[in-house]
């Protein structure tokens, strides 16, 4: 395939997703009326807002797959979900545990707190969670060691304690695609009913047995909260080989 032939088709594809993005929206719009008009309750309103907001997801990564085949990126499309900010070197750590089903589960004010796991390579530990946020969006902070500023008295760090009371505090945080807040607290909008990735590391040495007595997350929403996620196994990663 010559030069000019390539770059016919990477054009004729982004012209398909452009078309695709138009009927998306005439979709939306003509859904959202029929809905309007058939409900007006506060609870189906709710619902049209959930909708909306999926719709609008879908949207944008349309968009962004147009502007990538038009700037002629012939790569893998970029990651969204799950996996969105894994860019670190615990990336497949991550990923491995996300594939697990959740070990447990919280909900401080109207947040749920799924937690997937822990593994540990060489001297680092990683925790992921999912964070949820119910019915509407909700600001919600993390918060782990600081290495600056002014650190708030009524919020410790997230921490893990080994079977032999070994402390490990949390070095970094990362929520989506924001991480490492230099204050230790890191805040974001959580996107309601949509499961965000949250994964706290711990550095500092090799934890002692198979499981955490108990992994402590610190963090606020409208007050100040902390979860304790009691006897958490913690699992031993070898990367595949490059």
């Amino acid at each position: 395939m010559t030069e000019q032939d390539g770059a016919a088709r990477w054009n004729f594809k982004a012209a398909v997703w452009s078309a695709l993005i138009g009927s998306a929206g005439l979709v939306v719009v003509a859904w959202i009326g029929a809905a309007v008009g058939r409900n007006q309750g506060d609870d189906k309103r709710i619902d049209l807002q959930k909708e909306i907001r999926a719709r609008d997801a879908q949207i944008a990564l349309l968009q962004e797959e147009v502007e990538r085949l038009k700037g002629g990126h012939r790569g893998p499309a970029p990651s969204h979900g799950d996996n969105s900010g894994d860019d670190n070197a615990d990336s497949e750590i991550v990923k491995a545990l996300f594939a697990l089903a959740p070990f447990a589960t919280a909900t401080k004010e109207n947040v749920r707190f799924d937690l997937y796991g822990c593994a540990a390579s060489g001297g680092v530990t990683v925790c992921a969670l999912k964070l949820t946020a119910a019915v509407k969006d909700t600001d919600i902070m993390l918060a782990v060691k600081q290495t600056g500023g002014i650190r708030r008295t009524n919020v410790e760090f997230t921490v893990a304690v080994d079977r032999e009371g070994n402390d490990f505090v949390a070095s970094s945080v990362r929520i989506g695609s924001k991480s490492n807040p230099s204050n230790g607290q890191l805040r974001t909008r959580l996107v309601a009913d949509l499961a965000t990735p949250a994964v706290f590391q711990f550095d500092g040495g090799q934890p002692r047995g198979a499981e955490w007595s108990v992994l402590e997350i610190w963090g606020s929403v409208t007050h100040p909260f902390n979860i304790p996620f009691r006897d958490v196994p913690r699992q031993s990663f070898v990367p595949p080989p490059p």
